[in-house]
């Protein structure tokens, strides 16, 4: 029997070491505990100093130019805040934020600066307890501020169950625009949010370039006189636009109808008819078509318009009604549709080559329009004329113009006009090159026979 004492010692030394372990083991929690004791201790103080910093220390960025608008706004940036660099673009506004958060998932402060284009007139008043109603909040109190040339209107609200505090200000600005700014704390911190919103007020200025106001007059223009001026005293007005579109490279790959059927005010069966077919082909083909049925001054109107490609189609509807109203929705969808008050110098993009007509006829050299689109969206565009040794003397152009879209994505035109004031070409930059050229139909059905064919049956040439 000797495996017995062997075994015992085995089973000692087991027991021993199991000891050992245990004690180490207790030894070494005792530390962890101690480490994660001491990092709580730590973060808890460097997000009281951080949240402690960003109250007496609250930096701004550089002012940030609105796109096409002297329009300039500083953000808070450091001490915890992170601001975006540029204003985006959505929804038919611009806007500009910067967050606070001192640790993932913790406090969080946010602000925020809104230009809109096109926004319902309501009174502060009104804008202040809406804003608490779909808060669930109340408007604890209201006041103003003069900053430069501009007056902000502003409310503090706030909720105390789930508590947070919101300083909500804004000021209405010339031809159809407003800004709104937010400065949303989600814990009683009141002294917090309101020193961050008046620095960002403060910071705040406005110069009328007066290009808005200049395109103003020209869509007025258009609506009151060359559109009626076109019918005559034939008392109709038909046009019918087609254009081929190239690469880079010169190669045909699309193009685009527009037909225009204006009837005067005093005939039998006033307003205005237009229907647009657009196709590109690439290795994602896109077509879009549209609608467009207006009163004779375009106070009214509304435009169907569908884009179709190879995930399917989308609808939109867009109605312009007598309140200055311009609705816009999906058919037959659930979605909410969107409401927006266009300013004077909007105009459906179908009648915007007529500014440069009206520009060649008159001394005004730069504008900027709000383009309404078949969709819905209002892009600023800033219209530029060229000068004449700057215009290329071989093709036997009268006029040309720069054309900018403002809302960040830069794209831009060259727009070339013909002895007859119509447009004859078209550089477009986008991601690519496009030169678009006026061409006879004939020839674009003999490069695009199905997409003409499918033109033919949705009746574009009637």
């Amino acid at each position: 029997m000797q495996t017995r004492p062997h075994n015992c010692k085995n089973r000692l030394h087991r027991l021993s070491l199991t000891q050992d372990m245990e004690h180490s083991y207790n030894i070494r929690k005792y530390a962890v505990d101690k480490i994660a004791f001491l990092g709580l201790l730590i973060a808890s103080l460097l997000v009281a100093r951080l949240v402690t910093t960003s109250r007496s220390s609250i930096k701004l960025s550089g002012p940030i130019k609105s796109t096409g608008v002297d329009l300039l706004v500083s953000m808070p940036n450091g001490n915890g805040w992170h601001s975006e660099d540029r204003w985006r673009f959505r929804n038919n506004a611009f806007f500009l934020s910067s967050v606070f958060a001192v640790r993932s998932g913790g406090v969080t402060a946010l602000a925020h600066c809104r230009y809109f284009l096109a926004a319902e007139k309501n009174p502060p008043d009104t804008q202040f307890e809406r804003k608490a109603s779909a808060l669930g909040g109340a408007v604890e109190e209201t006041d103003k501020i003069n900053t430069g040339n501009l007056v902000i209107n502003f409310a503090h609200i706030r909720k105390q169950r789930t508590p947070f505090e919101l300083f909500f200000g804004t000021a209405e600005l010339p031809n159809g625009r407003q800004i709104n700014i937010e400065v949303f704390h989600p814990a009683e911190d009141k002294e917090l949010a309101e020193e961050v919103f008046k620095l960002i007020v403060a910071s705040l200025k406005f110069q009328d370039s007066q290009l808005l106001g200049a395109g103003g007059k020209i869509a007025s223009k258009i609506k009151n006189e060359t559109l009626k001026n076109l019918a005559g005293n034939d008392k109709k007005y038909s046009q019918k636009e087609t254009f081929l579109i190239k690469n880079a490279a010169k190669q045909d790959v699309g193009f685009t109808i527009d037909t225009l059927l204006i009837n005067s005010p005093d005939s039998a069966k006033p307003g205005i008819q237009s229907a647009n077919y657009c196709y590109i082909r690439s290795r994602f083909e896109k077509e879009q078509v549209a609608y467009f049925r207006g009163n004779n001054d375009l106070t009214e109107f509304t435009w169907k318009g569908e884009v179709s490609g190879a995930e399917g189609a989308v609808g939109t509807e867009v109605v312009l009604d007598s309140n200055g109203a311009m609705t816009v929705g999906i058919p037959d969808a659930a979605t909410e549709e969107e409401k927006y008050y266009p300013g004077p110098a909007a105009i459906p993009d179908i009648f915007a080559e007529f500014a440069f007509t009206v520009m060649l006829d008159s001394d005004c050299r730069e504008i900027i329009l709000d383009i309404i689109q078949s969709d819905g969206t209002i892009i600023p565009t800033l219209i530029s004329r060229i000068e004449t040794k700057n215009i290329p003397a071989d093709e036997n152009f009268t006029g040309a113009f720069k054309v900018e879209f403002l809302s960040g994505q830069g794209y831009s035109e060259k727009v070339y006009i013909d002895g007859n004031r119509q447009i004859s070409k078209i550089l477009l930059q986008q991601d690519n090159l496009y030169i678009i050229e006026r061409a006879e139909v004939k020839d674009i059905f003999e490069k695009f026979p199905r997409q003409g064919e499918r033109v033919l049956q949705k009746k574009l040439l009637d």
